[in-house]
């Protein structure tokens, strides 16, 4: 509902879709954004991204680096 509310005032101001949504668990509201908006991506945000690479992939949460890749991810994204 807040997502179909977002898309009336863009239409009734005639502005265009926003073209991405950040938000902290895009894979569970990618199909909502998509069905509300179809223009607009969900998007997953730099924190949370971090995170995950860093749990998942790189494994590392008990390294040292933790934070100094961390940090490099986000230099990097934004």
């Amino acid at each position: 509902d807040l997502l179909r509310g977002l898309k009336h005032c863009h239409d009734i101001l005639k502005h265009p879709q926003p073209k991405m949504i950040v938000t902290d668990n895009c894979c569970h509201i990618h199909s909502t954004v998509a069905s509300a908006m179809p223009n607009t991506e969900a998007k997953l945000d730099v924190w949370h991204f971090s995170a995950r690479y860093i749990a998942v992939i790189l494994n590392m949460g008990k390294s040292p680096f933790c934070s100094a890749v961390a940090a490099d991810i986000s230099g990097v994204i934004l």
